[in-house]
């Protein structure tokens, strides 16, 4: 088991909820605070006075469900992504890694596993719903091609 997710677990409660975002240490997320919005983004909401928060699964990207997809194969596995993710979270929460920093869209980075420390990203690279994730635009225009096809 890593031993970064071994790290003390802690608690949200509805007075320190949004701390996660400002250390290292794994938070353990119930299911009822989080809600899942795609393969790779939740949101915080309902345990504490700071919803809303946004954060992101870093390590691999799945097709968004916001209509940004270009074919439909594309929506098929956002949609089968997010159920997948679901499925995840609702059978024992999530435990979010925060990185501290934000990406270009203001959601919070980190890594996300399972109660048992294994990465989502690998659960869903391993069943096709996801993809590496590198940056760059010629890795992106790569991901797209492969739900896609070529020229997506």
């Amino acid at each position: 088991m890593n031993l970064f997710f071994v790290s003390a677990f802690v608690a949200i409660t509805s007075t320190a909820a949004f701390e996660l975002v400002k250390n290292d240490t794994s938070t353990a997320l119930e299911p009822s605070c989080v809600r899942v919005v795609d393969g790779d983004t939740d949101v915080l909401q309902g345990c504490s006075n700071e919803t809303n928060k946004h954060i992101r699964a870093l390590g691999y990207d799945t097709p968004e469900m916001s209509g940004k997809s270009r074919c439909q194969n594309e929506i098929d596995i956002a949609k089968r992504a997010t159920a997948r993710r679901r499925e995840l979270h609702d059978a024992g929460g999530v435990h979010f890694i925060p990185t501290g920093r934000k990406d270009r869209y203001g959601r919070y980075l980190g890594q996300m596993w399972t109660k048992d420390g294994v990465p989502f990203g690998d659960i869903l690279i391993a069943e096709g719903l996801a993809l590496p994730w590198k940056p760059g635009k010629a890795h992106k225009q790569w991901r797209k091609a492969q739900w896609c096809g070529e020229g997506g």
